[in-house]
């Protein structure tokens, strides 16, 4: 509802609204719109046992009449025959609460955004951090591996080596073995010789 000193206007109670809905260059004009109650009123004799409200089915007249202390306006609101005298919270007022309450916001929304800022940076430095850990861990399982495959290989290698070490044992025994019976064949050999060669001796003295 937009209301100028001196205009008289109709209206309902559904066409005030509070001033922080109206745009800027409404709040700039010299009208202005206001969410009003009552403050005292001065009814008529016959309605002076009524109470003071302001029901949405009827319609209202009006207007600002003058300007008091305290950046206050008084406003004169008709019903039939009972007039109610109201005031009203001067624009520029609510303007500067609007101003610093949007200030308010502006830092809490600042305040939210830094947190969820660092919020946002501390998961993604868990993140690294986990990222860092798993490498960690594939590596001391690569290095446990290569450990474990020089271990097998060494001892592979070494079971080699008591192999050919044992072969060569077995060679230098077989090679004992084959002189000792090529010496007893040829001691075999003689010993038969000479024994043919005594009885051969005997038969001939006889």
């Amino acid at each position: 509802l937009l209301v100028d000193f001196g205009q008289t206007v109709v209206c309902s109670v559904s066409d005030l609204f509070e001033l922080q809905d109206q745009p800027a260059e409404v709040l700039e004009k010299p009208i202005a719109s206001f969410r009003c109650r009552v403050k005292r009123f001065s009814p008529s004799k016959k309605n002076v046992n009524k109470g003071i409200r302001l029901l949405d089915e009827n319609n209202y007249n009006v207007c600002l009449t003058l300007k008091c202390a305290r950046d206050l306006y008084w406003a004169k609101v008709t019903l039939s025959d009972t007039d109610f005298v109201l005031y009203y919270k001067k624009p520029r007022v609510r303007k500067e609460v609007d101003e610093k309450k949007s200030v308010k916001q502006g830092k809490n929304i600042n305040s939210a955004s830094q947190g969820y800022s660092d919020s946002l940076e501390l998961e993604q430095r868990k993140e690294e951090l986990h990222e860092e850990e798993e490498r960690l861990h594939e590596q001391e399982e690569m290095l446990r591996k290569e450990e474990e495959n020089f271990t097998n290989e060494s001892i592979k290698r070494e079971q080699e080596l008591q192999l050919v070490a044992l072969q060569m044992q077995l060679w230098d025994i077989s090679a004992k073995l084959d002189v000792i019976a090529s010496n007893n064949s040829n001691l075999v050999k003689a010993v038969c010789i000479i024994q043919v060669c005594k009885e051969f001796s005997g038969e001939k003295i006889l």
